[in-house]
């Protein structure tokens, strides 16, 4: 089970003046072996436009390390990253 928690949200204006909003969020799965867990890090972008979805991107299992996809969900929403080029800041 995936676990799914907003992280940042972020709005703008596109030059006709229509309001979007992005929502980032962090994805934690928790894996399990013998008595022991380990929890993989991925993350997921919402595109909304005046409250309509308009699209998702989710990606799972980036990271095992919690500084890196600190890191990697700052400069999604710094750089308001739409979920179509999420794979490109994933490189």
């Amino acid at each position: 089970m995936t676990q799914s928690i907003l992280m940042y949200h972020r709005q703008y204006h596109d030059r006709q003046g229509h309001c979007h909003q992005l929502e980032y969020y962090l994805l934690i799965d928790r894996v399990f072996f013998g008595c022991n867990s380990l929890d993989i890090y991925g993350a997921k972008i919402a595109h909304y436009e005046e409250d309509r979805l308009l699209t998702t991107q989710a990606v799972r299992g980036i990271t095992p390390f919690g500084p890196k996809i600190t890191i990697l969900m700052n400069r999604l929403a710094d750089g308001l990253v739409l979920p179509g080029g999420m794979g490109k800041m994933l490189l």
